[in-house]
């Protein structure tokens, strides 16, 4: 997909911090936009500050639940009719705690929200792509889709299946008009990072992006050649270390464990 293209966008988690701003950031280069999530009152009122922004723009919005095979029937019949050419799965969620903390309705939702249902999705919209000129997947993973971190362990497995479903996806479609991508944003500062998790990040001197600037590196990945964009140092060089010399990340987070273990505690 060129730069000059037009997006034909779906974009998923619309309403969350990240998801807001990569709308905001997708509408100038937008002939449509489908904005998903669970809230409908939220997503109206991005669409209402979307529309006053960008008059021209179609804006859609459908709530509903992306494992439910009703809803996901009802987005793949709009990129069907509207020749959807660019799918954004953003939504995610994660609950900061030790493995033996965590119950497994909270375990299955994190997996179900995180990888299951980008999964379903984009197989429902697929077909539609495949028939576009150009038109690309972009799944919204986490540096943890390639570093396994304390009180994270459901969230990394998530974002490390995404990250491997992306690849296989990608080799699987590389003669096709279809590209996908993994976008890899570190600690954001967002809901989902509120209370404990962002307590954490400031007593190990840890750097939070903001939303927006996670949205613009969404728009230059959609733009290059790249399957996939880390984002932030020293994080781009701890994935690096993971993948040559993991026992030198294993002794740095051993000595951040018990910081870690304090604020799980306090969570």
């Amino acid at each position: 997909m060129s730069s000059s293209m037009s997006f034909r966008a779906v974009l998923t988690g619309a309403t969350g911090g990240i998801g807001r701003a990569m709308a905001f950031a997708l509408a100038p280069r937008s002939e449509s936009l489908l904005l998903l999530g669970r809230n409908a009152q939220a997503l109206n009122e991005l669409r209402a500050s979307l529309q006053n922004r960008f008059p021209t723009l179609t804006i859609n919005c459908l709530a509903g639940d992306l494992l439910d095979a009703d809803y996901l029937k009802e987005i793949s019949n709009y990129a069907r009719q509207n020749e959807v050419n660019l799918l954004v799965n953003n939504a995610g969620v994660n609950q900061f705690d030790a493995v033996k903390n965590l119950n497994s309705e909270a375990q299955a939702r994190i997996i179900e929200t995180n990888l299951l249902a980008p999964m379903q999705l984009t197989q429902a919209l697929l077909p539609t792509l495949l028939k576009q000129v150009s038109a690309q997947i972009i799944q919204v993973g986490s540096i943890f889709g390639y570093i396994g971190y304390p009180g994270n362990a459901a969230y990394c497995a998530s974002k490390f299946g995404l990250r491997g479903y992306a690849q296989a996806l990608a080799r699987e479609l590389v003669n096709t008009p279809v590209k996908v991508k993994y976008l890899a944003p570190r600690a954001t500062a967002t809901a989902i990072n509120e209370g404990a998790v962002d307590s954490l990040n400031k007593a190990l001197g840890v750097t939070s992006d903001s939303p927006a600037f996670v949205a613009t590196q969404l728009v230059h990945l959609i733009d290059s050649d790249r399957f996939d964009l880390k984002l932030g140092f020293p994080e781009r060089l701890f994935v690096l270390l993971n993948q040559l010399f993991p026992r030198i990340n294993d002794k740095a987070i051993q000595k951040q464990l018990p910081t870690i273990e304090k604020h799980w505690s306090a969570s």
